[in-house]
């Protein structure tokens, strides 16, 4: 696999979250279904739609990386064990908080290389956040007030 240009990446999933953000919101301000997932966990027209968009764009842009969605068919561990990288991704992360109109909700995607989380890209489409609160560490910052970025650089424990 060729190598990835990290700021393309981050410029692209700022672009995807933004579009699932935008499907997330579009359910929001109407009215919606809401329906229990096997484990009774809530499921919402967003959650697909932001999935869809999500997915759609990943594969588009990334194809070899696979993807593991809360929203989609489980990947059996004995497929994924040997997955060096991944994308991870909760499309409506805050499901329950969304059904009962509390604007605290996020779109996450992650891009796990060796099992380490290297980015972790989270929109908050219903959250007006104060950039000065937000920051939650050196390492965490905000892009224009809705998108939170967390870098982390790998290391090894031994």
């Amino acid at each position: 696999m060729d190598s990835i240009d990290m700021n393309k990446m981050i410029d692209n999933l700022i672009d995807i979250s933004r579009l699932a953000g935008k499907e997330i919101l579009d359910v929001y301000d109407g009215s919606f279904n809401v329906t229990l997932k096997d484990d009774l966990s809530p499921l919402t027209d967003a959650d697909r739609r932001s999935n869809a968009v999500i997915i759609t764009m990943l594969k588009s842009l990334y194809p070899e990386i696979p993807i593991l969605s809360e929203e989609e068919k489980e990947v059996n561990f004995s497929e994924r064990k040997d997955w060096n990288l991944f994308w991870l991704i909760d499309p409506l992360d805050g499901t329950t908080n969304f059904v009962h109109q509390l604007p605290i909700f996020a779109c996450s995607i992650v891009y796990s290389i060796n099992g380490r989380p290297l980015s972790l890209r989270m929109f908050f489409p219903g959250t007006p956040f104060d950039p000065d609160r937000a920051r939650t560490s050196p390492s965490t910052f905000i892009i224009d007030s809705v998108h939170q970025q967390i870098s982390f650089q790998p290391y090894s424990i031994f």
